[in-house]
């Protein structure tokens, strides 16, 4: 059997109703680093599923890259194969439960985060998205929202992003890391450019502090994108 970076068996409806039209928000999630998704989810009108992607420093990752942490593997670079596959799954799940989503948004956080705006940037199957503490201090990431914010006939009408960070996360003992609001401001920026509509948000704490809030904010933020 071929390795798949999507746990397809183990997604899951972590919040929704009855209605099959209902948009979809899928969460990116991983053994390695599980978030509680379900307590961001009260409230809101969408049906959200949790995805389980296996290897994140492998799967998640648009490029190979250096990883700046010491004892973790360099970075595969194979996001662009997990985005792909991830359209299959959802596909599949969706005929599975009999769902007919209106629209659908992909969320994440920290290297699910880039993952997941990766994807909305190179497949128009996403309706909006959220990269919650996304690693946007990722190695060639800055030079790829220039090129963005220069690219011709590039068009993000009707498609909604919302971008978070922690006000302590560029003063990551990591130097890498300390670009990640400048990250987060230059992606803003090229998504604009393309008429995109953005949400920047930039709130209390560091990387692994606020994960709940950070989820619950971009929550919300999806489920007005997609009402």
């Amino acid at each position: 059997m071929p390795k798949t970076a999507i746990m397809q068996s183990e997604m899951k409806i972590v919040h929704g109703g009855e209605n099959s039209s209902a948009p979809i928000i899928y969460a990116i999630d991983a053994p390695e680093f599980p978030f509680s998704i379900d307590p961001a989810c009260e409230g809101i009108r969408a049906r959200v599923v949790k995805v389980p992607v296996a290897s994140w420093d492998e799967n998640l990752t648009p490029w190979t890259a250096e990883s700046p942490f010491r004892g973790r593997p360099d970075y595969a670079g194979k996001a662009d194969e997990t985005a792909a596959e991830l359209i299959g799954c959802c596909h599949a799940f969706e005929a599975e439960k009999g769902l007919a989503p209106s629209r659908r948004a992909l969320a994440g956080y920290s290297l699910g985060g880039l993952f997941a705006l990766h994807a909305f940037l190179h497949e128009p199957f996403w309706d909006a998205c959220a990269s919650l503490s996304g690693s946007l201090w990722y190695p060639g990431w800055a030079e790829a929202m220039e090129h963005l914010a220069l690219a011709r006939e590039v068009d993000f009408s009707g498609r909604s992003c919302y971008l978070s960070v922690g006000n302590r996360e560029a003063k990551a003992p990591q130097p890498q890391l300390r670009h990640v609001v400048e990250g987060l401001a230059m992606t803003g920026l090229a998504l604009e450019v393309h008429r995109c509509t953005v949400r920047c948000e930039i709130g209390p704490g560091a990387h692994t502090q606020h994960e709940e809030d950070r989820w619950r904010k971009g929550m919300a933020a999806l489920d007005s994108f997609l009402a």
